[in-house]
């Protein structure tokens, strides 16, 4: 989720732009204040560590091109295996993943041509890379890692076998949720200035992985 946010407010920041260039120039002055106006291919996924068998979904988004009126199709490729997933006739397309055994695939969306080879052909835009962990008996991950202040993210830890789950703040050393006897434990956090958090969860001596998650200034 974080990749979106980003680019969605750069994408703001070039909207802007546009505005006030239309006013003082038309829209060649817009292009000329920033030549790299679009388009965007962009990917999330929704947990990007996974218990072995858990799935992950995959979202591949355009920005500032209509692929549906285009020649071209939006699709998402396993990178580590150079496979192609899933295209679609649509600016938004979604894919689930999933490894039986303990592994980290990196995955890419592009806005390019119909064949699926990799690399496709015709890119006109490719994502950033993410990657997927599995293999971990206890994972933690976040809807949202970037957000505004005093908006709320939710954590959540899944653990192999059931038992008891703490939630901690390691940035300020303390634990926020405790959950007995569960294999799932959920807390939502938020902060109403700018900063950034770390956050772990433990089962027993089991340590999961650790999240951070940004609150920036509301502009």
């Amino acid at each position: 989720m974080t990749r979106h946010r980003r680019v969605r407010s750069r994408i703001c920041t070039l909207l802007g732009a546009v505005v006030v260039a239309m006013g003082v120039g038309g829209p060649a002055a817009a292009q000329a204040e920033d030549p790299t106006f679009g388009p965007y291919a962009l990917l999330s996924v929704d947990a990007p560590n996974q218990l072995p068998g858990g799935v992950a979904k995959l979202t591949a988004d355009a920005w500032l091109f209509d692929v549906p009126s285009s020649p071209y199709r939006l699709k998402i490729y396993d990178v580590t295996d150079q496979k192609f997933l899933k295209d679609c006739k649509a600016n938004t397309c979604v894919v689930n993943v999933t490894q039986s055994a303990a592994t980290q695939h990196t995955y890419r969306s592009y806005i390019a041509g119909q064949a699926t080879s990799f690399p496709p052909p015709s890119i006109q835009a490719a994502s950033d890379d993410v990657v997927v962990s599995w293999g971990a008996k206890l994972v933690l991950n976040a809807n949202f890692t970037e957000l505004f202040e005093y908006e709320t993210a939710t954590l959540t830890a899944k653990a192999a076998v059931a038992g008891t789950i703490a939630i901690k703040d390691a940035t300020m050393g303390q634990t926020i949720k405790i959950c007995p006897a569960t294999t799932v434990c959920s807390i939502s956090v938020k902060q109403t200035m700018p900063t950034t958090h770390d956050y772990y969860a433990m089962q027993g001596a089991l340590p999961a992985n650790i999240v951070s998650i940004t609150w920036m200034k509301m502009p």
